[in-house]
């Protein structure tokens, strides 16, 4: 009888421990994805703002040159 529940004793313990593993491989592996998902969304965010900041310092030219033709209009 001891023998017995020694045995399904095990046989849960080692399914819990293989439920265990399973879910913690998961778990590694939609940590992988969200890390290289979140990579790419910075690398793309920084594209974006190198971007940003083109079209700013051309914003800011160009309010320049307007301001200059302004001056020399006025004159």
């Amino acid at each position: 009888m001891k023998s017995r529940i020694f045995m399904y004793l095990f046989i849960f313990t080692a399914l819990i421990a293989l439920y265990q593993f399973k879910s913690a491989s998961n778990y590694v592996t939609n940590t992988q994805n969200a890390l290289q998902k979140y990579q790419d969304r910075e690398g793309d965010l920084e594209k974006l703002q190198q971007e940003y900041k083109k079209l700013e310092e051309k914003h800011q030219r160009m309010l320049d040159s307007l301001s200059q033709l302004n001056r020399s209009e006025k004159f």
